[in-house]
């Protein structure tokens, strides 16, 4: 469960870090070049729900597959 919750607040930080670092790229864009510059809203949730999902099931497969270690062995190596 730890490695899912990690997986998809990682996830959701990128996500927002991203539409954060688009929109402000755009505007410096628009700036520069003098054109406006119009925020997709559809896009920008789309893209906030593309990496939701995505951190969703990168995180399952590890949460998987610790969820079936056994504690003793997996401290054992470390």
């Amino acid at each position: 469960f730890q490695f899912f919750m990690e997986a998809i607040i990682i996830g959701q930080l990128g996500g927002i870090l991203g539409i954060i670092l688009g929109i402000l790229v755009g505007y410096g864009f628009s700036a520069i070049a003098k054109f406006h510059f119009t925020i997709p809203w559809l896009a920008m949730f789309s893209a906030f729900l593309t990496a939701f999902i995505v951190a969703i099931v990168a995180g399952l497969i590890p949460a998987i597959k610790a969820a079936k270690l056994d504690p003793v062995e997996s401290l054992r190596y470390e």
